[in-house]
């Protein structure tokens, strides 16, 4: 019985037809159309769209449809670099699919926003905080329980106070931005930030590896600045990679992508090798290795590796002071700093998260020197205090 032939499928306005190829129905037929037929369908319509776009037949549809791939270059540039196995893929394909996959991934975003921005990214997230925060846990661990002479032999609950006190730049990492971007350094608001941050930690690791204080009140100080080399870093980079999915939102995923699996695979390494060199070599082997990874991080942040541009609030320190109009600008740069951190403290939307923010670190910070200052059976009234206060905040 013969069939009805098929009606042509109607374009995307009226008026418009582009009539598709029909499959074979026959067993011996092909699934669908050849690639050559498919292209060339693909250019005829952009063909009419172009005509159309030409005399003015547009419509308010089109106008809103977001970009495509076809007409965004980012877009593109994602699709055209992206890995895909052939269409009869052998066994070295499949073998070769993931080293090839990750390839074109890293090249997809060194093309985007350039290779020092992502090796700065895999730097900070892999090695200043993947790598650095295994090997800081594992020599922090038994540098604080083993006995003496190895370690300082704490007792469990001294143990929970030094490395609760240690753990606080986790918990006000809310300030670093607001201090960043209301105090630039040089008129640039990220990278001297990393920089200070890493300085810090390097200090922190050598006088922690050298032994040079005993003291439990010392030890958790310097444990408290290498947790600050980490955490502060972590929040500048959060905020560039949040700026640049903003101006690149096809890209969003793949940052978040690369931040993550940076972490995540520097930090494996870490624990792997991490519990040998303890068990053979001791701790502080394990906190001299890390000043090499502050100094990994210290010279991209020198050097600008990430992109932060000065900021135009800031301008009158670049100018000479001996303009006169330099001068006058550079003496009211600290007072439009002190207005705009009060007008942050007093806006409806920002102010309630600025003050908490300072809050949680003003009680952070006062209960964890209470509690390395008393003795261990009062630590739970600290605990109580600051649990009832943050709850009421």
């Amino acid at each position: 019985m013969d069939q009805p032939p098929s009606k042509p499928q109607e374009g995307r306005k009226e008026g418009t037809t582009a009539i598709l190829p029909q499959p074979d129905p026959s067993p011996g037929g092909d699934s669908g159309m050849g690639e050559a037929a498919e292209e060339e369908i693909l250019e005829n319509i952009a063909l009419d769209d172009s005509a159309e776009h030409a005399n003015g037949d547009t419509d308010e549809d089109d106008i809103r449809k977001p970009l495509t791939a076809k007409s965004d270059s980012s877009a593109h540039l994602g699709l055209a670099h992206t890995h895909r196995l052939p269409a009869k893929p052998k066994v070295m394909d499949f073998v070769l699919y993931f080293p090839l996959s990750v390839k074109m991934f890293v090249e997809r975003l060194t093309q985007t926003f350039g290779w020092r921005f992502v090796l700065f990214v895999i730097m900070v997230y892999g090695i200043q905080q993947g790598w650095a925060m295994g090997w800081s846990g594992i020599a922090t661990y038994w540098y604080l329980l083993d006995p003496k002479p190895k370690g300082l032999g704490l007792r469990n609950t001294t143990y929970s106070v030094v490395l609760g006190f240690a753990n606080i730049p986790w918990q006000i990492k809310a300030i670093y931005g607001i201090i960043s971007d209301t105090f630039p350094i040089f008129g640039r608001h990220r990278s001297p930030y990393i920089a200070l941050a890493a300085a810090c930690g390097l200090l922190s690791y050598v006088f922690l590896a050298l032994e040079l204080f005993e003291t439990t009140i010392c030890v958790a100080v310097l444990l408290f600045l290498t947790n600050l080399a980490q955490a502060s870093p972590d929040v500048m980079i959060d905020a560039a990679v949040a700026e640049r999915s903003q101006t690149h939102p096809l890209f969003a995923t793949d940052l978040q992508t690369l931040c993550w699996s940076s972490y995540f695979f520097f930090n494996m390494i870490a624990y792997q090798a991490g519990g040998y060199i303890q068990q053979y070599y001791g701790h502080r082997i394990l906190f001299f290795s890390l000043v090499f990874t502050c100094l990994l991080v210290l010279y991209p942040a020198l050097n600008n590796w990430l992109g932060d541009k000065p900021s135009s609030s800031t301008a009158p320190y670049l100018t000479s002071p001996q303009d006169g109009e330099g001068a006058e600008a550079s003496a009211s740069v600290p007072r439009k700093q002190k207005q705009t951190l009060m007008q942050s403290f007093r806006d409806p939307l920002k102010g309630p998260v600025f003050r908490l923010a300072l809050f949680v670190t003003c009680v952070s910070l006062a209960q964890g020197f209470a509690a390395n200052a008393v003795a261990d059976i009062h630590v739970p009234i600290f605990g109580c205090i600051t649990i009832v206060l943050i709850s009421g905040a």
